[in-house]
């Protein structure tokens, strides 16, 4: 019988401050990266990404990803998890109180580790414990130690995961490669966090060569997971001496359980993995830049520029504005995190994509940007925060790194900028030799709006006119949160200004291509509303859109044609030198930038789900008119100029302009029709069939589903 102890929010806490703190390194990070850097003429580009490169697995087979605490990489030697149990307890149990955990069939031929996680009403981890398991065992006892006080409110849940131990050598070997002059192997070594958490014993890592002599070690060192801990450590080797290889060489990845003094070495085991291995070559950088994609979840376009009681809110990002352009009209496809996040990186409506509020991945047909750059040399990494870009829809895919800033639990959407974006800095230092795609995503604007005291403002303050939040009193709920949002503008501004300042110190700004933009906006009551992800007026689809690129992109340049977050992408690949394929949504913004002709009254189009007739919006906006339609009505319920009456107060009632909106819905309907069909049947289950548990009760607790 084992015990699953207790264990306090209090480390999470912890966990997070350690983080701050750890947003000092952004200055650090971003001064290695100015000192150490590769000559500006050349960098080094991921050539062959060995993972996709193993004897055996087929060109074009999905790529296998695994996580190390927060860090998701393609790697080798994942272990599948097995869900064991999955189940709510009662309301009333407290205590101590014994669990059984059987043993799925498939674990019971080999030796296995079972986690066990104790879980809160808000999804907080309060206990948890993970133990080997001997082969052929059917079921294993442990002691759950619950509160003693029963939560008054909802229930508290457990989670049993099991993962079969590997064999105690493993050995995976490459297709012959053609290495060059100053090819170098670029890799991590970590440990399946469950198996570490059960004791875990160390293991050699070794690369070596095969060549027509024989095998020729070029590495090896042996891991502790004790001391490794919960996370990647990142190798680079120099392949140099394989280069000119007539016949070419296949590289060898092989890992070897190692007991520890005075172990038992036949009770030793362990789970090495290699995180992202990729032979990486010098090549000249040409005129492609870097990219950097910074999403600042929730920032309402309007009120970038704008001020309240004359204190300016966005002074950094204003001051980024001036020095590239800024779309003063750009639009969101769907006013939620999950799914306007999915068309900035496929440039692919959602009705095309398939990933609404919470359900739905991104078919393996559809590639995001970070696999089309990927493709073409660029190393790809991102720092997120929280589950609502979540890996099962597709948003890991083509990054080498997929770092999830995580909060005290799946429901804390608190943000923490400066931890993200310091880990996001110092992937970006890690790969100061190589032409990077960095994505930068933070919460720090989204509710609960808790702004740090001297960022905040007072809601009563007086107020002048055109300022984005009214004066208001204790009562009035829009209001106080508006003030309090506001001041969260404010901090997130700073952070980003601090971000921009080490760019420019740098010189990292002067290869680099910046992307600043949020996903949606949110509602203060315009509409009667607060939140977001239920209309679609414009305080919820009118986002920032800023792109600075010095010597490519016009500087001070306001830009007022409406685009919409679809075009991300293609613009991003516009901008780098290559051709953005003619299927995406969205389109090139490159020749707006360049002052070339570009239709202002091209049809764009938002939606909001779910994807029930009876509960969806459509928008499409032409120009300055915008039609809603509800659920799949051919009439609209609503059209606005949104030009002249952006608040959306004044609709127009004209039958004449009310039927010309109805040939838009159509080509939505079509498009919409016609991507289903090519996702094929089940592309779109129900949430409930796509999301986990944990996710979709956040996603209600936050107020994207019923």
């Amino acid at each position: 019988m084992r015990e699953a102890p207790n264990r306090s929010t209090g480390d999470g806490r912890l966990a997070r401050a350690r983080r701050r703190h750890a947003a000092l390194a952004i200055v650090a990070a971003v001064a290695v990266v100015a000192a150490s850097g590769c000559e500006r003429g050349r960098v080094l580009e991921p050539t062959i990404r060995l993972t996709q490169w193993l004897a055996g697995v087929a060109p074009g087979a999905p790529v296998v990803r695994c996580a190390v605490a927060d860090d998701i990489r393609p790697a080798i030697g994942c272990v599948e998890p097995v869900v064991l149990a999955k189940e709510s307890l009662p309301a009333t149990s407290h205590g101590p109180t014994p669990y059984v955990v059987a043993i799925a069939e498939p674990l019971r031929s080999g030796r296995s580790v079972v986690d066990v996680r104790l879980l809160g009403t808000t999804l907080e981890l309060l206990g948890g414990e993970s133990v080997p398991i001997a082969a052929g065992t059917a079921s294993s006892e442990f002691v759950l130690r619950l509160p003693d006080t029963p939560p008054a409110v909802g229930q508290l849940s457990v989670r049993a995961t099991g993962f079969a131990v590997p064999p105690d050598e493993q050995r995976h070997a490459t297709r012959p490669l053609a290495l060059e002059r100053g090819a170098v192997l670029e890799f991590a070594v970590g440990f399946e966090p469950a198996l570490a958490r059960a004791g875990a014993s160390p293991a050699e890592f070794r690369v070596s060569a095969l060549l027509p002599r024989g095998e020729v070690e070029v590495w090896s060192a042996v891991f502790d997971p004790k001391e490794v801990g919960d996370r990647w450590v990142d190798r680079r080797v120099s392949l140099d001496r394989l280069a000119d290889v007539a016949k070419g060489v296949r590289l060898v990845l092989s890992t070897r359980v190692v007991a520890r003094a005075g172990d038992d070495a036949t009770a030793a085991f362990s789970a090495p993995l290699w995180g992202a291995p990729a032979v990486l070559e010098p090549r000249a950088r040409a005129a492609q830049r870097n990219v950097v994609l910074v999403s600042l979840d929730t920032l309402r376009g309007d009120f970038v520029g704008a001020s309240i009681g004359g204190v300016p809110l966005t002074p950094e990002i204003d001051r980024l504005a001036a020095a590239g352009t800024s779309f003063i009209d750009a639009s969101s496809a769907f006013p939620s995190t999950t799914a306007s996040h999915m068309t900035m990186m496929t440039g692919l409506y959602p009705a095309v994509h398939g990933v609404g509020v919470g359900g739905g991945a991104l078919p393996p047909s559809i590639p995001t940007l970070a696999e089309r750059l990927a493709s073409q040399g660029w190393a790809t990494g991102a720092s997120t925060e929280d589950a609502m870009l979540y890996a099962s829809a597709g948003f890991p895919r083509g990054f080498d790194s997929y770092r999830e800033q995580k909060g005290l639990s799946p429901l804390d959407t608190r943000g923490d900028i400066e931890a993200t974006f310091a880990s996001g800095m110092q992937w970006l230092a890690a790969h100061r030799d190589e032409k990077t795609f960095l994505f930068l995503h933070t919460y720090q604007v989204h509710e609960p709006y808790t702004p740090p005291a001297e960022w905040a403002l007072s809601p009563s303050a007086q107020r002048a006119p055109g300022d984005p939040c009214p004066a208001a009193d204790a009562e009035d709920r829009h209001g106080v949160d508006c003030a309090l949002y506001a001041g969260e503008v404010r901090w997130t501004d700073a952070v980003v200004g601090r971000l921009a300042d080490e760019l420019r110190r740098s010189d990292l700004l002067d290869d680099t291509i910046l992307i600043l933009t949020s996903d949606h906006g949110e509602e203060f009551g315009e509409h009667g509303g607060r939140s977001h992800a239920r209309t679609l007026y414009r305080e919820v689809l009118h986002v920032p859109l800023v792109v600075v690129a010095p010597g490519l992109v016009p500087a001070g340049l306001r830009i007022d044609v409406p685009v919409s977050l679809a075009d991300v992408a293609p613009t991003v690949l516009a901008l780098v030198g290559l051709e953005p394929p003619r299927s995406l949504s969205g389109a090139s913004l490159a020749g707006l930038l360049r002052g070339d002709p570009f239709p202002a009254d091209r049809v764009l189009f938002a939606e909001k789900g779910p994807l029930s007739d009876r509960q969806r919006l459509v928008e499409a906006r032409r120009g300055a008119l915008a039609w809603i339609f509800r659920g799949d009505r051919d009439e609209p319920a609503e059209v606005y100029d949104v030009v002249a009456d952006p608040g959306e107060t004044q609709p127009l009632d004209d039958p004449a302009l009310r039927e010309a909106g109805r040939p838009l819905l159509a080509v939505h309907r079509r498009m919409r029709d016609a991507a289903a069909a090519l996702r094929g049947a089940g592309a779109t289950a129900p949430i409930a069939s796509d999301v986990d548990d944990p996710t979709l009760r956040k996603l209600r607790a936050l107020g994207y589903v019923e």
